[in-house]
This record gives C-alpha cells, structure tokens and sequence, in this order.
C-alpha cells in the first residue's frame, strides 16, 4: 500500500515519530502531498533557551495564522548560559488553543545564568502575563454565556513551572486561590521552589471543590503549609498521584515566620491529604533529616486504592498503619549506617515492614521494598575495601530477608490459630482465613547512584541521579537501571566503589 493511499491521521503519527526537524523540512520541501503534514509536525513542539529564537517563531506563525492551532508541546527554558537578555514581549499562551503541555524556566534559578538585575524587570513581567493567562482559562472567570466560543488553554494537559521570586529570591511566593490549581483541562503540574500558604481570598474557592481533573501534582523543593495544601487538594475531582518534596536541597530558614514543613502539623497534613484518600495511588512524602523533633506516627490505613509510597529516611515519622493495598515502598536516602543487625529492628518497626508483607501475602502479591542507599561514601566507611567491604552488606541483607520471612510466618500463624477458636456455629460465610502462600513475599532491591552537583528540581541540560538496582532478591551480577528513573541527561552510576562493595566476593 502506498504511503499516500493512508489516512492523513495514520500518517501525521507516522511523521510525529520523526524528531529530526531538518528531515521533516525537506519532506515539506520537496512532497507536496506531505507539505501540509510534515507543517503540522514541525510546529507541534518547541524548546527554547533564547528570546530571540523565540521572536523569529512569532514572526513565523504570524505570517500564517492558522499555525498556531499546530503547536502543541512549548518548553522556554531560559535557566541556561544562552538566555539573550532580549526585552521582547511575553509569550501569549491563549492564541494556542491546542496546547497540551507548557514548561518555563526562570533565567534565575541558576548561578551559572549570566544576569542581571537588568533582567529580573523582564522575567517578572513574563511571570505576570503567564499568570494572567491562566487566569482566563481558570474556572475562576465564567466562559462566553452564549457557548460559542471555548475558554483558552483548554486543551492544556501538562504544566510544569520551575519559577523565583527574582534576582535573589530563589522562592517565589503565591497562594491556593492561584490560578495554575484551577485550570480544568489540567491533569499534571509540577511546580518547585514555591512557598505557599492560606490567604483570605482562599474562602472564594469553596464553590469549585472536586471540579478540576489535575491527576498528578509534585511540590518539589517547596513549602506548603498544611491550611493551604488543605484547600489545594480539596479542587481536584480524582488526584491520583502526590508528591510532596520539602526544602531539602535549598538554603531557606523554615523554622521561622509563617512557613513550616507539613510535617511539623502531621495532623493538619494527613487531614489536607485524606481529602484524596479514595483516590490516591501513588504518595510521596520527602521531608528533610531532622533528628531532634518528636517522632510522628503516619496513619495510612484509610488509603485504600494506594499502591505505591515513597518516603525519605524514616528519623521523624513511623508508619504506624500502612495502606491496606500497598505493593511498593520506596525509601528515600536510606543510610547504610543502618545496615547492621542492631538496627535491623528499628528499621522493621519504622516502616511495618511486617505488616506490608502480611497485607501482600493475604492477598497472594509480592511487596517490592526498594532501599536506596544515600551514599557511596558512606557505604565503604561500614566494610573497608576489597572482599571485607561486602560482608556487612551481604549480612544485612541476608539477616534482614531471613527476619522479615519469619515474622509473617509467625503473624501468619497467629491468625491461623484465631480462625480455629471461631464457632463451629458460625456462619462459614463469614469465616475467610488467609490462603496459602504461593509467592515469596518480598522483593528486596537495593539501589545506589553516584554523588552528583546538581540538586532538584533537574532544570534543562542538568545531569540527574541514575538509579542502578544492585539488589534484587540477591547480589547482581549484571546489575541494571531502574526502569522508573528518568535517564535523559542522567550520569553514569557505573562506579568502581559499588562494584567493589557489592561484586567483591
């Protein structure tokens, strides 16, 4: 069949596999029958790091208006060495009406941009006409009445803001009543390096609660205090995903004045998030290491649809409930100091393993319990170098496999023996005693990844952790990546360190 005789929809998803902009400008050049396809594909997505490349695509699509309905993926990525410093207008997001995904980066969010306070009139002004964007196309202003026309951006599927506040001010400040949390189309936002907290205006957003369909929302390197991640989390219909990553990296004194890490007030945060609690499937809670603070307890017994949590380190809170339906736990900056039998104790109490094991074992599944190590460094302190640096780990992990195994055996049994005391009069339909185990009820991985310079968020061009997974239900001999990183732009984890710790035999 010839490529012509297909439909034109099969054939713009043919020509959207084509990255290379140079070759899908020659298909238009020298193919009239693909000329209109092969536009389509060329105007659909756009990554900029300079205001001038930027202007010659306004001039473009003005000379054609009907090109604006192409574009669809716009990423200005302005937190690079090649930002042009050029004072041209803002980008008008309302005259793309197939939008599905936006991406802005701040000039400022690195010390290797080269600007200026020359600048920061510019980006503050780009700041301000995005917001005002958003804000018509949030439910907060009323759609034309006569129905003729649709409301901007509504098309919008993807929105990530890696923003500051300025030239110095590495945060940038707003509120729940902010429009980027009440654009309807909107399914996934991130957004990083933002301190929020309630304001008087919020009492305006009790008429939309449960009427966006945001999905996916990540906080990352952010403060939200827990009045505002209340009304947040009240707008979505059906959150799906949560991740909360607290200042960890930055510098920012969040002891004083009005903001406060969530879980400083672990009440008035389960209580925002229980909001989602029939909803949520994947939760993460990153907050950063303090050991001096009152031990929190996390109730998750009441999230019933959560598969997936994740957690960095365990210093300050205990997960005292688990999620009923939980398959994998994650921990975040796991120290290997703590791998050692003395503190295979507290390590079971801090997370329940037990308990997670249990729920999966009844329910005939394998929880998988990824550790990933918090540094290489810290590894070779425990064992020394050559095959002396792998026996500490390699004990570890046998004891703690070993433990874990015995003690849902031992649960197990205790719920057996209580299903033997029932009533021969009772009703057998009520009694339901766990199966017998056909799986191993836990998969262990142990993961590692070399230091790097860069801290979150990841900003364009910045290399990113690379997990490798050295563990998994046993030493590797091939270790291999960790299918749910991100590797574009990631670094190499192939060090000798890890190889001697974990290869060494």
């Amino acid at each position: 069949m010839l490529l012509t005789a297909l439909p034109s929809e099969l054939i713009l998803q043919i020509f959207e596999q084509i990255p290379d902009a140079q070759t899908l400008q020659s298909l238009a050049c020298t193919c009239s029958n693909f000329q209109q396809i092969a536009e389509v594909c060329l105007y659909s997505r756009f990554l900029f790091t300079r205001r001038e490349s930027f202007k010659k695509l306004v001039d473009s699509l003005n000379k054609d208006s009907q090109r604006y309905n192409h574009v669809r993926d716009v990423e200005l990525r302005y937190s690079t060495q090649a930002y042009d410093f050029l004072s041209t207008e803002p980008m008008d997001l309302c005259e793309f009406p197939n939008l599905r995904s936006f991406v802005s980066e701040s000039p400022f969010c690195n010390a290797h941009s080269y600007v200026g306070r020359k600048d920061e009139g510019i980006w503050i002004a780009d700041m301000k006409h995005y917001l005002h964007a958003f804000e018509r196309a949030s439910i907060l202003t009323p759609g034309p009445e006569d129905g003729t026309l649709s409301k901007p951006l509504n098309n919008l599927k993807s929105l990530t803001l890696h923003w500051t506040g300025g030239l110095n001010a590495r945060f940038w400040t707003t509120t729940p009543s902010c429009p980027i949390f009440l654009l309807p189309s909107l399914k996934k936002l991130e957004i990083s390096c933002v301190k929020i907290k309630a304001s008087e205006n919020d009492q305006a957003l009790q008429p939309f609660a449960y009427r966006t369909n945001l999905e996916e929302l990540t906080f990352t390197e952010s403060l939200v205090t827990t009045e505002a991640l209340e009304r947040i989390l009240s707008l979505p219909k059906s959150l799906r995903s949560l991740t909360l990553h607290e200042v960890y990296r930055h510098r920012f004194n969040v002891g004083t004045g009005d903001y406060r890490h969530p879980l400083d007030n672990l009440d008035g945060m389960l209580r925002a998030i229980s909001q989602q609690s029939d909803n949520l499937r994947v939760l993460n809670i990153f907050g950063p290491s303090v050991n001096d603070l009152q031990i929190a307890h996390l109730d998750l017994s009441t999230f019933a649809c959560l598969t997936h949590l994740g957690l960095r380190n365990t210093y300050r809170y205990r997960l005292e409930q688990p999620p009923p339906s939980l398959t994998t736990l994650r921990i975040e900056d796991f120290a290997a100091t703590a791998m050692t039998p003395s503190r295979l104790d507290s390590l079971l109490s801090e997370v329940n393993i037990v308990d997670c094991v249990a729920n999966c074992a009844n329910r005939q599944e394998t929880l998988k319990l990824d550790l990933r190590l918090q540094d290489v460094a810290i590894v070779m302190l425990i064992g020394g170098h050559g095959p002396d640096a792998s026996r500490p780990l390699r004990a570890f992990v046998d004891n703690f496999v070993q433990e874990i195994g015995k003690r849902v055996e031992m649960r197990r049994n205790r719920h057996l023996s209580s299903y033997g005391t029932i009533s021969p009069d009772a009703p057998q339909t009520s009694i339901s005693a766990p199966s017998p185990r056909r799986t191993s009820p836990l998969r262990l991985r142990l993961l590692t990844a070399k230091r790097i310079r860069y801290m979150p968020p990841y900003l364009h061009t910045e290399k990113r952790p690379k997990w490798v997974v050295r563990y998994d239900s046993g030493i590797l001999a091939h270790p291999y990546y960790d299918e749910t990183g991100d590797l574009i732009g990631s670094e190499s984890s192939e060090d000798e360190e890890m190889n001697e710790i974990f290869m060494a035999h």
